[in-house]
C-alpha cells in the first residue's frame, strides 16, 4: 500500500502514515488513514477508506475525526464526482454520510457544523462568500448559510476580488455577490480577476478589463 506523509522546508521528512494526504491550508491538512481502495470507474477514484478522514495540525495532532461527527470531510462535489480540499475562511466543506444524492454543507475548524448539509454541490468559501449548487441552479451563500442570490448559468467559478466568472449561452461574463451580472456574458472566453483585472477574448482578441467591465489600455 502508498503511503504520503510531509515533509518540512528543509525536506525533513515529518510522517508517511496516510493513505491520503492533502495540502495544508490555514494550519490544517485532511488526511486519511489506513488503507484506501480507488476504483477506476469513477473520476475521482477513492471509494472506500478504512477509518475515513481526519484533520490533523502542523504537529500531526488530530483536531478533527470524520466518524465523530459522521461526516466526510473536505469533500466537494461537481457533476457526480468529489475532490478533497481543506480549509478557507475557517470554513471546510463536508460531505453528509449515507444521503444519496449527497448533499454538502459545511463545518468550521473546530468540527461544528455551521451550515447543515443541504446543497447539490459547495465549494470552498473566498472573502466570506461561496458559491453552491440548490435545486440544479448556482447560489451564493453567506457564513451563516443564508442565499444571497440566485443564476441560472451554465458554469460558475469561484469568487475573486467579489466578482465571480460564470458562463450563459457559451459566453462568459462576471456577477457580483448577489449573483447580479455585472460585467454581461458577451465574452467568448475569460479568466478571474487578479490585482483588478481580468483577461478575456472577444472576437478573438485578448484584452483586460477592470471590474466595471472597461477595457484596459496599457499604451498611450
Amino acid at each position: 500500500m502508498q503511503k504520503y506523509g510531509y515533509v518540512n522546508k528543509e525536506f525533513q521528512l515529518l510522517s508517511l502514515d496516510y493513505g491520503v494526504a492533502n495540502h495544508y491550508s490555514e494550519g490544517l491538512a485532511i488526511v486519511q488513514i489506513g488503507e484506501v481502495n480507488y476504483s477506476p470507474f469513477r473520476d475521482y477514484g477513492i471509494t472506500n477508506c478504512t477509518s475515513g478522514e481526519s484533520v490533523i495540525d502542523k504537529n500531526g495532532i488530530e483536531r478533527i475525526s470524520s466518524h465523530k461527527i459522521g461526516h466526510s470531510l473536505g469533500v466537494y462535489g461537481d457533476k457526480g464526482g468529489g475532490v478533497h480540499e481543506g480549509f478557507s475562511d475557517g470554513m471546510c466543506i463536508f460531505k453528509k454520510y449515507g444521503d444519496w444524492p449527497n448533499l454538502y454543507g459545511y463545518i468550521d475548524n473546530v468540527g461544528h457544523i455551521k451550515i447543515q448539509a443541504q446543497f447539490d454541490e459547495g465549494y470552498m468559501f473566498k472573502n466570506g462568500i461561496a458559491r453552491v449548487v440548490l435545486n440544479n441552479t448556482y447560489c451564493s451563500i453567506n457564513k451563516e448559510g443564508q442565499i444571497l442570490g440566485k443564476g441560472n448559468f451554465e458554469k460558475m467559478y469561484d469568487y475573486s476580488e467579489g466578482l465571480a466568472l460564470v458562463k450563459k449561452n457559451n459566453k462568459f461574463g462576471f456577477v457580483n455577490n448577489n449573483m447580479k451580472e455585472v460585467i454581461s456574458c458577451k465574452y467568448d472566453n475569460a479568466y478571474f480577476f487578479s490585482e483588478s483585472l481580468a483577461a478575456v477574448c472577444l472576437n478573438n482578441e485578448w484584452f483586460y478589463i477592470d471590474q466595471t467591465g472597461v477595457r484596459i489600455s496599457f499604451y498611450k
